[in-house]
């Protein structure tokens, strides 16, 4: 049978705000992706008592959380990467950190069957170290395309993600606040297609983790802008049959 992961959200003292909320959900939804980055997580409880939690359940996903918690516990005391720990896991492990750190320092705790773990301000420290050595970031100005979603603005928190085409991963676009209107403009167009400008950060392979954007536009179909293309004539204004008689010296 399936088991729940419990996630206990909770902010300073007793108070759990908007901007808690969001902070921790997002980095919670970063990390179940790099879990189970084609399921489907299904949710069976939301206790709305402080703190509040959350319970869900994705079957396929049992061997990767097992393992994921066992790193967890060795994260919270050893700057040593655990086996099965890939980048992707560390990269939205220390999303969910930072929330940690930038409210109040208050742990988040999960809880898997009767396995337990908590995000400390401790596993943050060793998950940057593990960033660190596991490869190296570099920053460069550069374009990316995609398919823009998962818009959140408000509360001093102002990004979305955008869908590359060719290999479906996301990447996580920053913002300033006096380009929100650019942004929903964006979301307004028929395809939801943009072109993205910015400093981007990325991995020692070259795969970029996410991008501060300088600039946006949304980009057209590519169908569109087939059919809306001029005709090119190439027979000289002949019927095509006569053309083709005309090439083979008939």
């Amino acid at each position: 049978m399936a088991k729940n992961l419990k996630i206990e959200l909770s902010g300073e003292g007793e108070k759990l705000t908007v901007k808690t909320l969001i902070e921790r959900l997002e980095g919670a939804l970063a990390m179940l992706r790099s879990l189970a980055p084609d399921g489907e997580w299904e949710v069976v409880m939301v206790r709305m008592n402080s703190p509040l939690q959350i319970a869900i359940r994705n079957p396929r996903a049992d061997r990767a959380v097992r393992q994921h918690f066992t790193a967890l516990r060795k994260i919270k005391t050893s700057s040593v990467r655990p086996p099965h720990l890939t980048d992707t896991a560390i990269d939205s492990t220390l999303q969910l950190a930072e929330s940690v750190e930038a409210y109040g320092h208050q742990p988040l705790r999960m809880s898997y069957g009767r396995a337990r773990v908590e995000i400390t301000p401790e596993a943050k420290s060793n998950l940057e170290t593990m960033a660190a050595t596991a490869r190296h970031y570099y920053y460069e100005m550069t374009t990316i395309r995609g398919m823009l979603y998962e818009v959140v603005s408000g509360l001093g928190i102002y990004r979305f993600r955008i869908e590359d085409p060719v290999t479906k991963k996301h990447i996580q676009c920053n913002f300033q606040p006096d380009r929100l209107k650019e942004v929903k403009d964006a979301l307004q167009e028929k395809a939801q297609r943009v072109e993205v400008y910015g400093r981007a950060k990325c991995s020692s392979s070259g795969e970029i983790k996410s991008i501060d954007v300088r600039d946006i536009r949304p980009l057209v179909d590519d169908g569109a802008l087939i059919s809306e293309a001029p005709g090119i004539d190439i027979t000289g204004g002949a019927d095509s049959v006569e053309h083709v008689e005309r090439i083979r010296g008939r």
